[in-house]
């Protein structure tokens, strides 16, 4: 017997057997070339890919299966969430758009004050050259998009949320460098870049008036920093809920599991 956990035992059996039966059949089909030199290695080389072909048939059958598992698991999760974060890399709006107002999760040029959030007031409809503000806005800059949705009635009101941020120094990348899993790489004012060790982590707090599943709340994230940042989603917030006097906790459901990361906007 195999155990459940240890499928791989099983299958590696499976693959021995099969490449074995091949062998037989070849050794009793081809007789004529039982004296010829390199018969074994035949046999063996038959044995080797017989094997390898079901050993990779079942990895790849158990990567979807895996995939698919990942993703049932993450519907069943957002199912139960109470709010919906969905974020991805986009850029700034160039058009204003129909209440004027466009809030950004800024972490400042400086470096060394908290991330927070900044509300931008624009004319609807108006063309919008963030070059003229001040300080003026880099094309450069790292940008996501997030938007935030009540998932069940009634409306959510005073949400509040904390995001876990990360910054990293940014250092010359050499082409002996080897990059890990999470660290980041950039190409900024013709230099290349790579994240270094931890300049610091923040916890930054905000809060939105309602949140209701008829209109997301749309907000942007942006690394005005010289260092390489993460931002990680919350796994919960709080609330209140129409009806209820006390403020509760909130599930948050995201589209991706995995941290924002954002690039520096120069150079240090």
């Amino acid at each position: 017997m195999v155990a459940p956990e240890q499928m791989w035992i099983g299958w590696t059996m499976i693959a021995f057997c099969a490449s074995g039966g091949a062998m037989l059949i070849l050794y009793l089909v081809c007789s004529n070339l039982r004296e010829r030199k390199g018969f074994v290695l035949l046999l063996v080389g038959t044995a080797l890919i017989i094997s390898g072909a079901v050993l990779g048939l079942v990895g790849a059958m158990r990567m979807d299966a895996s995939k698919q598992q990942t993703a049932v698991q993450q519907k069943s999760n957002n199912t139960q969430a109470d709010i919906l974060f969905d974020c991805h890399f986009d850029v700034l709006p160039r058009i204003g758009p129909p209440d004027g107002k466009i809030q950004i999760f800024e972490m400042p040029a400086s470096g060394a004050e908290e991330a927070h959030l900044i509300n931008y007031l624009t004319k609807p409809a108006e063309q919008i050259d963030w070059h003229k503000f001040n300080p003026p806005w880099s094309l450069l800059t790292s940008i996501y998009r997030c938007d935030l949705t009540a998932i069940k009635d009634p409306p959510i009101f005073e949400a509040s949320f904390n995001l876990e941020i990360t910054y990293y120094e940014a250092v010359p990348y050499l082409p002996t460098d080897v990059i890990s899993v999470g660290e980041g790489v950039a190409s900024i004012d013709g230099k290349q870049l790579r994240s270094g060790n931890v300049v610091r982590r923040e916890t930054s707090n905000f809060k939105i008036r309602r949140l209701d599943a008829a209109t997301p709340y749309t907000f942007y994230i942006a690394n005005r920093t010289r260092y390489f940042a993460t931002v990680r989603v919350p796994k919960d917030g709080s609330g209140f809920r129409v009806g209820r006097e006390n403020e509760t906790t909130m599930a948050v459901g995201s589209s991706s599991p995995y941290e924002m990361f954002f690039s520096p906007v120069a150079a240090p």
